[in-house]
């Protein structure tokens, strides 16, 4: 269904676009979230196949029938108390939904500022208790020069944010062990991402 209505925008990666809400009082996205929800269940996926799924913030709109079928839920947030409050809280909400590894990036990371050690002091709250990884993209100048072609930053092999982004997508396509008794959500690992 992907490959037919979807744009293939690589080698290995099909684009599949659905709606979303354009502007105030435009009404739920109801509509969607059945039909996406119809899509994905409908999927067959191959041994060698993912989907990645790119919500709006927060997990509201992605009940636990949607998330039956993901292992995985990245939250991705800046290094804002705000930001951050919103990402534990949407960590939770995936777990609720029977999302068993959830990651936390945190985008435009500057070295040394403590934001993400104060967050935890301030909030009492505990990475390690919320996410299972948590991702510091740093701030990285070279991306503005290469907007709107930012994947060209992978050629770039020695930056930390390279180094970062390759450490999450390995997190991706070989996550941990979900099976183990000892493991603080121990949850079957699913092919969906």
């Amino acid at each position: 269904m992907v490959s037919r209505l979807g744009l293939k925008v690589a080698e290995n990666l099909n684009l599949l676009v659905m709606g979303t809400v354009k502007q105030a009082a435009g009404g739920c996205l109801c509509a969607e979230n059945v039909l996406l929800d119809a899509t994905i269940r409908h999927l067959a996926l191959r041994g060698n196949e993912a989907i990645l799924l790119d919500t709006q913030a927060g997990m509201e709109h992605f009940g636990r029938a949607l998330a039956k079928g993901f292992g995985q839920c990245v939250v991705v947030a800046d290094s804002s108390y705000n930001a951050l409050s919103v990402a534990s809280h949407s960590a939770a909400l995936a777990r609720q939904s029977g999302i068993p590894m959830v990651y936390l990036v945190v985008n435009r990371v500057t070295p040394g500022e403590g934001r993400l050690a104060r967050f935890q002091l301030e909030s009492d709250q505990l990475f390690k208790d919320i996410f299972d990884a948590v991702i510091e993209l740093p701030a990285e100048p070279q991306l503005q020069a290469l907007d709107p072609h930012v994947a060209r930053i992978m050629d770039y092999h020695r930056s930390a944010y390279t180094t970062a982004v390759t450490r999450l997508a390995s997190l991706l396509n070989s996550p941990p062990c979900t099976c183990t008794a000892d493991h603080h959500h121990s949850h079957s690992h699913q092919h969906a991402h």
